[in-house]
């Protein structure tokens, strides 16, 4: 494995993180608020399939797969484990739960279980072990950001701050395709997928918190288009924008069957909310686009 960890090591540190996560992870969405079902799984949260099952999308070649399939299916499940910490974190951080701390335990659960699993799929501790480090980071200084930003408005000038706190905290979603493309031998392409991938989280966050605006205000105190000075349609605009560089980019990259689910999935959220003036709101979301850009 090249690792220096032994094959039964890592079986046996399998077996306690299952038996852990069995116990603290049954009923864990519907006691973060986010399912009425007791029995949710975590892709009940995540309905858009390049998130859900990234490694699958990026194992995409001229030549073909990059791996042998099992190796992907590894993967799948290290990207799996990281999107269930992910929800956690996320539900953790947004204010939203009476009590966080029943929750520390299976948050620090499902981290190791993603390192772990992670180390199984890629074979190189060191490169799991950095992978989640620098995830888990990146997620600190994201939502430590995504915070200052409603303390007090910013204006349009604060887009590329916003941009940086969604790519920082969202690290996490392309870590493990990441650590995938490493393990094929191909680090020149790990920079477009992070780009590409992205743009296509602040695409989606534009338009996430543009329908999300009354539980923003409910939590933070203000809405995310309040605190950038803008209309609410203007996150709604910038959002095909950012997708569609996403498409662009994965497509430039290699990645054609991303770039294309993407390009298919613009058409879809390519819309204005009807209020306000559509012209202005063209506008603005022209400018958070551009000012996005420059970072995601």
């Amino acid at each position: 494995m090249g690792s220096g960890w032994g094959e039964a090591q890592v079986e046996r540190l399998d077996l306690d993180i299952a038996e852990a996560l069995a116990e603290r992870w049954e009923g864990l969405p519907h006691r973060l608020g986010l399912s009425p079902h007791r029995d949710a799984q975590w892709s009940d949260f995540v309905q858009l399939p390049p998130n859900r099952d990234l490694p699958g999308w990026v194992d995409d070649a001229p030549t073909g797969s990059i791996l042998p399939r099992d190796r992907v299916a590894a993967f799948e499940q290290a990207h799996h484990l990281a999107a269930a910490w992910g929800i956690v974190a996320d539900r953790m951080d947004d204010g939203q739960l009476a009590e966080s701390a029943p929750f520390e335990a299976p948050r620090g659960a499902l981290l190791a279980a993603w390192e772990v699993a992670l180390h199984r799929a890629c074979g190189d501790l060191a490169l799991a072990r950095a992978t989640v480090g620098d995830s888990l980071q990146a997620w600190e200084r994201g939502t430590a950001l995504e915070r200052s930003l409603f303390q007090k408005p910013i204006g349009p000038s604060g887009a590329a701050l916003y941009a940086r706190s969604v790519g920082l905290r969202l690290t996490w979603v392309h870590a493990t395709s990441t650590a995938m493309l490493k393990t094929a031998g191909q680090p020149e392409r790990v920079e477009g997928l992070r780009a590409s991938h992205a743009a296509f989280m602040c695409g989606l966050q534009c338009r996430d918190d543009a329908f999300d605006a009354d539980d923003d205000r409910r939590v933070r105190g203000a809405a995310v288009h309040e605190v950038l000075g803008v209309p609410r349609g203007a996150l709604v605009r910038a959002a095909p924008a950012s997708l569609r560089r996403a498409s662009t980019l994965a497509h430039a990259h290699g990645f054609h069957r991303l770039g294309a689910w993407i390009a298919g999935f613009v058409e879809q959220v390519d819309v204005h909310l009807d209020e306000g003036d559509h012209f202005q709101c063209e506008l603005a979301g022209l400018v958070l686009s551009a000012a996005i850009a420059e970072v995601a």
